[in-house]
């Protein structure tokens, strides 16, 4: 008799546990920085090497890549991406995206998204105009705004902050041609910033840093997974593209 309670009891629990998986789970916006040679000093860098194992890894452990403007279609639906869904995106611009990242994006048929900060366009090290336009002819690629690669809220004027960031946005649809659609935050940002960004009428942004759990229509909190010199094993990069990497970090 205790048996027959037993059995049903435990089968119960684990549908119940794999209903909370499945709700735990999220799709992984992964962010890179640089993907700079292993003499790079940047700690936020990726060899080429590591990059192109990670691509690889994605494409033969089945990941399907996404756009980041498809992935941002589904939660405007309130949807979830199809299980295995994984975003690569780049902040800043660093001319190693056009040089190592994006041959490697081509060669495994990974989308991206590159957050471009405006006021570094052309400076050393940097993405030039000329790459910039190269790129975003690319239906693989998508440029996003950085604003001015600082902080909106390191100005305390509401109207210098949103000059600056319409300058920064509006330079950026100069050199594509083209309207600009998403932005990426640089380092913290607050309900004020949130405000400005929607006002500016960008369709959806994406944070630099560990943020707090968001719901999933939040469009103008998009988390995302850092990816540097620490994930090279691949053991880690599996764990960060998992799914679950979020779950798990914000209950730290």
């Amino acid at each position: 008799m205790k048996n027959k309670i037993l059995v049903p009891a435990a089968a119960l629990l684990v549908l119940l546990g794999l209903f909370y998986l499945l709700a735990a789970y999220q799709t992984p916006i992964l962010m890179y920085h640089s993907i700079g040679l292993d003499s790079c000093e940047n700690k936020l860098c990726v060899s080429p090497s590591s990059f192109d194992r990670q691509m690889k890894f994605l494409a033969k452990s089945g990941y399907k890549p996404l756009r980041f403007s498809d992935y941002i279609e589904y939660r405007k639906k309130g949807r979830r991406p199809p299980w295995g869904s994984v975003v690569v995106t780049f902040d800043y611009g660093y001319a190693d995206n056009y040089t190592y990242a994006y041959p490697i994006l081509k060669k495994n048929k990974v989308p991206t998204a590159i957050f471009m900060a405006e006021a570094l366009v052309g400076t050393e090290g940097m993405l030039s105009e000329e790459q910039l336009r190269e790129m975003d002819k690319d239906d693989l690629v998508e440029i996003g705004s950085h604003g001015l690669g600082i902080p909106l809220l390191a100005e305390s004027d509401w109207e210098t902050m949103r000059q600056n960031l319409l300058n920064a946005h509006a330079r950026l649809e100069e050199i594509l041609n083209k309207k600009v659609k998403f932005f990426c935050y640089s380092g913290t940002y607050s309900k004020q910033e949130k405000k400005l960004i929607r006002s500016a009428r960008f369709e959806a942004a994406c944070a630099t840093q560990d943020v707090e759990k968001s719901e999933l229509n939040d469009l103008y909190a998009v988390q995302r997974i850092r990816i540097s010199r620490s994930s090279d094993s691949l053991v880690d990069f599996w764990f960060r593209v998992s799914g679950y990497y979020n779950f798990f970090r914000n209950r730290n």
